[in-house]
C-alpha cells in the first residue's frame, strides 16, 4: 500500500524538493541518464508506474497500469525496459517486462511464489531478482529478454539484488550482511562464485543495500510517508549520474554512511 510523496534530496546542499502533490506515491527510482523518475502512483485509482522529469516541469507519464498494482523495479541502462513487480491476488508478487521504446507490458516471470526487485545487469543481458521459490528469498539470475535458466546467487537467503557496474559482481543483503558474488561468462553462461560477506548493514528494510562504486552522490529521490508523526525515509535512490546506489533509512554515498533521517 502506498502513503507518501516523492521528494528529491540534495545530498551535498541539504535541500530538500517534493516531487509529487497528488494521491499516494512511493518506490521512486531514477532513469538510467538521471533526467526523470519513476514511481507508483495511486493518482488514477489503482497503484501503476509513471514518469516524471527530475526538475518537476510538465506533469506525470502513466508507464504501465492494470488491474493489481504495479511498482518499478529498474530500467536497464540503455533505457529500453523496464522491468516491474505486480502484487497479483492469486499468484502473489509477479515479474513483468515493458519496453519502453514502443510495446505492451508482458509478464516475464510468473509462478506460484513471489518474485520481484529485479535488476539489469549492465549490459542488459541478464536480470537478478528475488523469489520465495525455495521457502525463503533468495537471489536468482537469468537471460534476458528471454527467460531461460535460473542460476541461484544466494546459498543463505538474500534480498535487494544490485549489479556491480562493470557487472562482475552482484550485491544483496543477507539480513543485516551485505553480500557480494563474482559472476562471471564461461561459454555464454552465467557462474558465480561463493558469496563474500562485505558489511553489516542496520536495517532489514526491503531497499536496504547501498553500494558506492567511488563515486559521490549528488541527488537522491525519496519517498517520505504522510501518516507518521514522526517522518521517516522509507525508500531511497541516487542519482546514476552519480552513483548507482539505492538504500533505507541511511544512505552510503561514497562509501560514508549518512545519520539516519527522521
Amino acid at each position: 500500500m502506498l502513503d507518501g510523496d516523492v521528494w528529491l534530496y540534495h545530498l551535498r546542499r541539504g535541500t530538500m524538493t517534493r516531487l509529487t502533490f497528488t494521491a499516494d506515491n512511493g518506490y521512486p527510482m531514477w532513469s538510467p541518464d538521471g533526467e526523470s523518475v519513476l514511481f507508483s502512483s495511486t493518482r488514477d485509482g489503482t497503484e501503476s508506474i509513471y514518469q516524471q522529469d527530475a526538475d518537476g516541469a510538465g506533469g506525470a507519464e502513466l508507464l504501465t497500469a492494470g488491474e493489481f498494482p504495479r511498482h518499478p523495479d529498474a530500467v536497464s541502462q540503455d533505457g529500453t525496459a523496464l522491468a516491474f513487480h505486480e502484487h497479483h491476488g492469486v499468484s502473489g508478487w509477479d515479474m513483468w517486462t515493458l519496453p519502453l521504446d514502443d510495446g505492451d507490458p508482458s509478464p516475464f516471470h510468473v509462478t506460484e511464489f513471489d518474485e520481484g526487485n529485479a535488476t539489469f545487469s549492465p549490459d542488459g543481458r541478464w536480470l537478478a531478482y528475488q523469489s520465495g521459490e525455495s521457502g525463503r528469498p533468495e537471489i536468482y539470475a537469468t537471460p534476458f529478454p528471454d527467460l531461460g535458466e535460473k542460476i541461484l546467487i544466494s546459498t543463505n537467503g538474500g534480498g535487494g539484488p544490485i549489479w556491480s557496474r562493470d557487472g562482475r559482481e552482484i550485491f544483496y543483503r543477507e539480513v543485516y550482511r551485505t553480500m557480494s558474488v563474482a559472476v562471471a561468462l564461461e561459454a555464454a553462461q552465467l557462474v558465480p562464485s561463493a558469496p563474500q560477506f562485505l558489511f553489516e548493514a542496520d536495517t532489514q528494510a526491503p531497499e536496504a543495500l547501498g553500494m558506492s562504486n567511488s563515486c559521490v552522490a549528488r541527488t537522491i529521490v525519496t519517498w517520505r510517508r504522510k501518516t507518521t508523526a514522526k517522518r521517516r525515509w522509507t525508500s531511497t535512490a541516487v542519482r546514476p549520474t552519480s552513483c548507482v546506489n539505492r538504500r533505507s533509512f541511511s544512505l552510503f554515498p561514497d562509501g560514508v554512511p549518512m545519520p539516519n533521517s527522521a
